[in-house]
Order: structure tokens, then C-alpha cells, then sequence
């Protein structure tokens, strides 16, 4: 599953595979202090969009699905890279935007 999302989102798979070794040491039922949830660590407020995108009915504990997790990461990941359309900026940035929120991101600019 993550090797295909890799592919159709053209996140690349060291990145997905770097996430979810540090956020969640591959815990599929990871919960951080911040409310993240699932192996990448998805914000659920945030991840939610990616679920009615996709047809996907909300369940409590639907963040904990890997494959879920996965898509709705990725997603997330790739909806970011494409909205600064600079494929050189890096992945670390997209990556701590996901994780703080894009506005903060943009108050340390």
C-alpha cells in the first residue's frame, strides 16, 4: 500500500517510510500527544477532506486502518508539495507543514 501511494502521488517512498519509522515506529495504533493518529500520524481534522474525497465514511477509529492512514497521509503530503509548486523546496517542509499547520509554517517565513 505505501509503495503504491509512493507511486500514484509521487511521494517518494523514503520519505512515507522516514515518517512512519519516527512518528509511529510503525505502530499502526500510534497516538501522539498532539491527537496524530495511525502509522503517519494523521491529523484527523485535517485528513478528514481526504476521506469524503475518496467516498470513505468516518469511524471513530478509521485512523487506525493502515491503509487508510496511508492514502489520507499521502494525500495530505502530496495536496502540500503541489500547493508551493516548487518541487525543490523539500520534502522536510511539506512534511512539518503537515505536522504544525501550513500557517505556521508561513509565520516563520
Amino acid at each position: 500500500m505505501m509503495y503504491d501511494m509512493s507511486n500514484l502521488k509521487k511521494v517518494p517512498l523514503h520519505i512515507l517510510c522516514g515518517i512512519a519509522e519516527v512518528e509511529s515506529t510503525w505502530n499502526t495504533k500510534a497516538v501522539s500527544s498532539a491527537g496524530c493518529l495511525g502509522l503517519i500520524q494523521v491529523t484527523p481534522i485535517y485528513a478528514r477532506a481526504h476521506l469524503r474525497e475518496k467516498g470513505i465514511t468516518y469511524k471513530q477509529d478509521i485512523w487506525f486502518d493502515p491503509s487508510i492512514n496511508i492514502m489520507c497521509g499521502v494525500s495530505m503530503l502530496a495536496d502540500y508539495h503541489e500547493e508551493w509548486e516548487d518541487q525543490d523546496s523539500g520534502w522536510r517542509v511539506k512534511y512539518w507543514e503537515t505536522q504544525t499547520g501550513m500557517w505556521r509554517y508561513r509565520d516563520w517565513e
